[in-house]
Parts: C-alpha cells; sequence; structure tokens
C-alpha cells in the first residue's frame, strides 16, 4: 500500500509506475500517491518500443509538472538483453543469491560495457561477497565509463573506489558533496556514515547514523552500522540490546539473508566484547551458515576465525583448532593472502591458549611476513604484538620489548583503541619481569582503566591479573589476592576457562606465599576437574604448587614425585621462567644443582627469579661458613632491592644483615637489619590475622 511504502521508505510521496502491453504497443500508467489527497493519475501514450514508451510519458509536461521536473530526465537505456540480466541479478541479490547475482551483473556489464550503473551494481555484490579484486575492476571500468552520467552516479562510483583503496577522507568527501545536493539524500547519509567509520571517526559516524535513524527508523543498515561502530567505539551492550537486534528484525521482515550474516556476525563481536562467550559462540555459528547461504566465502572463513578463536577460550581446543582450519582453506580456495595471514595469526593465538609457545611464535611470525606482503598495516602491528609476547615467554626479554614497541607505536599511529591496551598490558607485564615496578602499574593501571571504558571485558580482566602478578611480586599479598579474584570472576564469568584457570593459580600461589598453606591447597583441589584440560603451562604451574605444599608439610617424596611431573611439562611449553621456576624449587629439595642456575636466571633478566635464586644462594653460602660469597651476593640483591617493595626483601635483608655481621661490617649490618624489619612489615600487612600468626612462627 501506498502509505506502507511512504513509512518504509520515509517518502512524502509515493510513484507507482507500470509498464503496459497492449495490442503489439506498448504505454506508462502511473499512480503518484501524495502524504494528503487522492492519488493522481499520470497516463503515458503508446509506442512501438518500451524505451520510447517510457521516454514519452516523461517528456510530457503532466508528468514533469507532477514529478517536479525543469526538463525531461536524459534515458539511455541499454539493450533489453543486459536490462534483464541487470533486473534477474538485482533480483538474486536481494534473495541473497549473491554468486548468482554476481554472474547475472557480469553478463550485463559484458552486454552493456558503457552503462556506469551496470559496472556499480557489480562492484558492490562483488565486495559484499569478499570479492574486493573483482569489485575493484568494476569500479575502474565504472569510472571509465561515467563520463556523461549523472553527478550523483559518479560521485557513487568515485566514493566506492576511494573506500576499497584506503582513502575514507576521499570518500567522506564524496558523500558530503552530495548530500549539499540532495540534503535528504538517505543513501548517501548512510554511505557517509560508513565512509567516516571506515577513517576511524566513530562519534562522527555515529551522530550520523543515530540522526538517520530518527528520520527514517526502517531501514536496517542503519541500525547495523550504528550497532557496528557502537562495539568498535567501546558501547558494546546498547549495540548488543538495542541497534543490532533492531537490525536484526528488520533484515529478517524484509528477507535479507546478507543482512541478517552480517548482523549475526556482529552480534558475536558484541557477545565476545562483553564477556559473554557462549552466546558469541552460538551467534558465530548462525552466521557461519548464513554466509555460506549466501555464497560470502570470505564472509564464511571470517566468521569460522571468530568462531575458532571463542571455542578456544573455553578450552574446547580441538575444535578450535578444527574451525581455524576449516577458515584456512576457504581462504586458500579464494587466494586471500590477508585471510590466510589473520588465520596464521589465530593459530598462534590458539597455540598460545594450549601453551605450546614455540609452536604460536612460528606461527605468529608466519602471520607477519603474510602481513607485510599484504601491506596491512593493523595485522603487522598484531603480528609484532604477538611475536613480543611469545618471545617474552620463551625468554627472550630483549627483542620481546622491540617488539612490543614498535607493535604500540604503530597502534598508536593508527589510532587502534583495542591494540593500545594490548600493548599495554604486555609491556606492562614484560616491565613487571623486569623488576620496573613503576612502569608496570603505570601501564596496567592505564591499560584497565581504557579497557573498562571501551567496555572489553576480556582485556580488563587481563589487566587485573596482571596487576595480581604485580602486588605478588612486590610482596602486597592482600592486594595480589584481590586482583587475582576480581581476574578469575570477570574470566568465569565470560566463559574462559583458560583465563579463570590462570587467575586462580596465581591467586594460590599469594596464598602460599602469605602462609595460607589450607587455603591454597583447597583452592588448588578445586581447580583439578579444569585443570585436566588445561594447558600444558597450567598444569606444569599447578604441579609445582603442589610440590610447594608437600615441601611446606614435609612430605619430600610427594614434592619430589610432583617436582618431576612440573618439570616435563614445563619443558614441553618452550617458558623459560617456567623451567627456571621449576628448577629454584628443585633446589629446594636438591641444594647441589643450585648453581648450575646462577648462569641461567642472570641471562633471563626475570627479577623475581632472580631474587629467589640470590635468597637460596645466600642461605648455602652461610651454611657453608663463606661469609664473603654472602656478602657479595646480598650487594646484587640490595642493588636489585632498590628498585621497590619485593616479595623476597625481607629475607634477603635478613640474610644479608648475618653475611654483613659475620665479615664484621656492625653498622652495615644494622641498617640491612632495619631494612628487614620494614620489609617484613610491609609484607605482614598484607596478611589476616590467622596468616600472620603463621608467618611469625
Amino acid at each position: 500500500a501506498p502509505a506502507d511504502l511512504r513509512r518504509i521508505a520515509a517518502a512524502n510521496r509515493v510513484l507507482q509506475p507500470r509498464l503496459l502491453h497492449e495490442g503489439g504497443r506498448w504505454r506508462v500508467a502511473a499512480t503518484l500517491q501524495p502524504a494528503d489527497g487522492p492519488p493522481q493519475a499520470l497516463e503515458g501514450p503508446a509506442a512501438a518500443q518500451p524505451g520510447t514508451a517510457l521516454r514519452a510519458w516523461l517528456a510530457q509536461p503532466r508528468t514533469m509538472q507532477a514529478l517536479g521536473l525543469s526538463a525531461p530526465p536524459t534515458l539511455a537505456l541499454p539493450p533489453p538483453q543486459a536490462l534483464r540480466a541487470y533486473g534477474e541479478g538485482l533480483q538474486a541479490r536481494g534473495r541473497g543469491a549473491l554468486a548468482q547475482a554476481l554472474a547475472a551483473f557480469g553478463k550485463a556489464t559484458t552486454l552493456a560495457p558503457d552503462d556506469a550503473a551496470m559496472w556499480l551494481a557489480q562492484a558492490d555484490t562483488a565486495a559484499m561477497i569478499g570479492e574486493q579484486d573483482a569489485a575493484a575492476d568494476a569500479l575502474e571500468q565504472g569510472q571509465r565509463v561515467a563520463a556523461n552520467a549523472p553527478s550523483a552516479l559518479r560521485r557513487r562510483i568515485a566514493a566506492r573506489r576511494a573506500l576499497l583503496e584506503g582513502d575514507p577522507p576521499r570518500a567522506v568527501a564524496q558523500w558530503r558533496a552530495q548530500l549539499a545536493e540532495t540534503p535528504g539524500d538517505t543513501e548517501a547519509a548512510l554511505e557517509l556514515a560508513r565512509a567516516q567509520g571506515a577513517g576511524g571517526d566513530y562519534t562522527a559516524a555515529i551522530a550520523t547514523l543515530q540522526a538517520l535513524t530518527s528520520r527514517d527508523g526502517n531501514d536496517p543498515r542503519a541500525w547495523f552500522e550504528l550497532g557496528k561502530f557502537s562495539i568498535l567505539s567501546g558501547s558494546a551492550q546498547r549495540a548488543v540490546d538495542d541497534y543490532l537486534v533492531h537490525a536484526l528484525v528488520l533484515f529478517k521482515r524484509s528477507r535479507d539473508l546478507f543482512g541478517q550474516a552480517e548482523t549475526v556476525n556482529a552480534l558475536g563481536i558484541g557477545y565476545g566484547r562483553l564477556g559473554q562467550t557462549a552466546d558469541a559462540i552460538e551467534q558465530y555459528r548462525k552466521a557461519v551458515a548464513l554466509r555460506h547461504a549466501v555464497g560470502n566465502l570470505r564472509g564464511e572463513a571470517t566468521s569460522l576465525r571468530n568462531l575458532g578463536n571463542a571455542l578456544a577460550l573455553t578450552a574446547a581446543y580441538d575444535e578450535a583448532a578444527q574451525q581455524l582450519e576449516r577458515a584456512r582453506a576457504l581462504h586458500r580456495q579464494l587466494g586471500d593472502r590477508a585471510g590466510l595471514a589473520a588465520t596464521e595469526n589465530d593459530l598462534g593465538l590458539l597455540a598460545e591458549e594450549r601453551g605450546d609457545f614455540p609452536a604460536a611464535l612460528a606461527a605468529f611470525q608466519r602471520a607477519l611476513g603474510a602481513w607485510q606482503d599484504v601491506g596491512d598495516p593493523l595485522g603487522v602491528a598484531q603480528a609484532q604484538n604477538d611475536i613480543g609476547f611469545a618471545r617474552y615467554q620463551l625468554g627472550d626479554y630483549a627483542d620481546a620489548r622491540v617488539y612490543l614497541q614498535q607493535a604500540a607505536a604503530e597502534y598508536g599511529r593508527l589510532g587502534d583503541g583495542i591494540g593500545e591496551v594490548r600493548a599495554d598490558q604486555d609491556l606492562g607485564l614484560l616491565a613487571i619481569a623486569r623488576g620496573r615496578w613503576s612502569e608496570a602499574r603505570e601501564r596496567l593501571a592505564r591499560s584497565l582503566a581504557n579497557a573498562q571504558k571501551q567496555q572489553m571485558a576480556e582485556e580488563a580482566a587481563v589487566s587485573h591479573r596482571h596487576l595480581a602478578e604485580l602486588e605478588l611480586r612486590q610482596g602486597h599479598l592482600a592486594a595480589a589476592i584481590a586482583q587475582a579474584q576480581l581476574a578469575e570472576a570477570a574470566f568465569r564469568q565470560r566463559e574462559d576457562a583458560r583465563g579463570a584457570a590462570d587467575a586462580a593459580l596465581l591467586r594460590v600461589e599469594a596464598l602460599l606465599a602469605a602462609h595460607a598453606d589450607d587455603e591454597a591447597a583447597q583452592a588448588l583441589a578445586r581447580l583439578r576437574p579444569q585443570l585436566a584440560r588445561a594447558s600444558g603451562e597450567q598444569r606444569a604451574i599447578a604441579s609445582t604448587l603442589d610440590a610447594e605444599l608437600a615441601l611446606a608439610r614435609g612430605e619430600r617424596t610427594a614434592a619430589n614425585a610432583a617436582l618431576r611431573e612440573a618439570r616435563t611439562l614445563a619443558r614441553g611449553t618452550g617458558i623459560r621462567q617456567l623451567e627456571l621456576r621449576v628448577g629454584l624449587l628443585g633446589a629446594r629439595l636438591d641444594p647441589s644443582t643450585l648453581a648450575a642456575l646462577d648462569a641461567p636466571t642472570a641471562a633471563l633478566g626475570h627479577a623475581g627469579l632472580r631474587l629467589h635464586w640470590l635468597q637460596l644462594a645466600i642461605a648455602q653460602a652461610l651454611a657453608a661458613g663463606d661469609a664473603q660469597r654472602a656478602r657479595t651476593l646480598y650487594g646484587e640483591a640490595a642493588a636489585a632491592l632498590r628498585g621497590g617493595d619485593a616479595l623476597q626483601a625481607w629475607r634477603l635483608h635478613a640474610l644479608g644483615a648475618q653475611a654483613l655481621a659475620a665479615t664484621g661490617d656492625a653498622s652495615a649490618a644494622r641498617a640491612a637489619d632495619a631494612r628487614a624489619t620494614e620489609a617484613r612489615s610491609v609484607l605482614r600487612a598484607g596478611m589476616t590475622p590467622g596468616q600472620r600468626a603463621a608467618f611469625d612462627r
């Protein structure tokens, strides 16, 4: 009905033309329905050909007056066969058969190579199914033949080409020019918002889209873009609860499968940002099916990668690997080098989740090379950041810092807020390892604030986890336990099994440091079912904690058994600091192995591990009556402790006081003893009364 058409199209008038074939001749019969008043019939003269009839109808004074035309529009109709193919393409695209639509538009442009509108339709359809090269070729051809086309069509083609070539400001300029000429152009306003968002100006894009939806609330494309850019700007909750749901309802109502597929995939991203992993997985599964149905193979591969990454968070590693392999096969089939690079990076992240850092590093390096080849700066930054983290885990701190700083600089240049948060987190973790507490706290506090501001649930949980480690390494045990609990709760809320286990293990370590052995043992016991399918890294940490608990109880046989398991698991991960941590625990059981850990702990440069080695080595030297060696080792420890609080500080200062006294330096011994008393007070302040009592015993 005309009223429904006015509402759906946000129009004030509706024109309903019909092309009639009567007695071997053609004529146009149209009805113009205004917002108020009776409909107006606009009949045209009969003609031998359809095109002639349409031109005659447009040229008659009554039609021009009714439509507000000062002159009849130029109408250069293509050959009938081309027009038929073009119509078939539009119909196929409307029902979601994109491959069929692309074939029809290809036929149309072959039959009418000088028709710019047909080239544009071919380009748009190719872009919808991810055929970017084909879209670029079609736009180039369309622009070449559009010299005499209407200005609106020329601008549209130029804007599409600018966006495809990575020049959003040029696209924005084209759409602004079009809107200046036709202020009520809904399509131009929608495309302006897309171009603004593509250029990273989410605030402007959202404002444009909100104005559009307030004027025309029935265009699902505007609601979809509003949801997409809201997620990117950090408003995932509203995007999921309002904008994307609105878009999905309207796309379903119009039976637009392509629009449904894009919206469902965006819902998965939104749920992922909010930490609702099960909901994200459900949406990604639907998106895979929908994108497959419309022939969007690149989109299908992207949804498969999204699905694989979400599954990895729930420790469904085998299925995650299967989905990523499916994605890689599709990207190979399409010759999509950028997609292959992204898949390699995702496979690296999966290897990380499994605790296999040598495999992760190899995958990230392949991804970096591929992204450099295709000239993707954001992909390059992501690979650099991931390589930096992998190198940190493998013990190459110098290279790790170089890669992480390069990534941070590139994220900043590109204005990628998510990337900046992750770079801060990884650089903060590296600063913890190097004993640079102030830098670590600054970076991690900033990353947490930015993650919370942008509703990045996963990243906020990671920041809490890293802050827990910082507090533990500094001996602020109550703060460490509190941060670990926040991280664990956040990871569990988003069904991130690996993250939850990681935070829980860190809390157990803090409880052990606080002499809450029974509570630590109970917490570790509760983790057993989850650890059965955890990564090798996490199982190695759990076995190390088992050994520490057994040692605290005086059960050396059990401690040795747990330590053997930890050593085997740690070696398989390639994580250098984990291997040395296991080695240092082994030195408590077998002091003869301690000397062999001197050079490795010094070379790694991990502050906590080196201080732990120094504590054991000074105690060993004093027990052997070598006070001078103990004093020399304490000198190294004292220099390291000038950076601030540390978990081992009070024991090191107490041992140092003994060494200094034994070598006859009474004044220095008293100063070291005073520092030990102060450090012990800091450590006790982070304990409960029961923990303090156990500590004092």
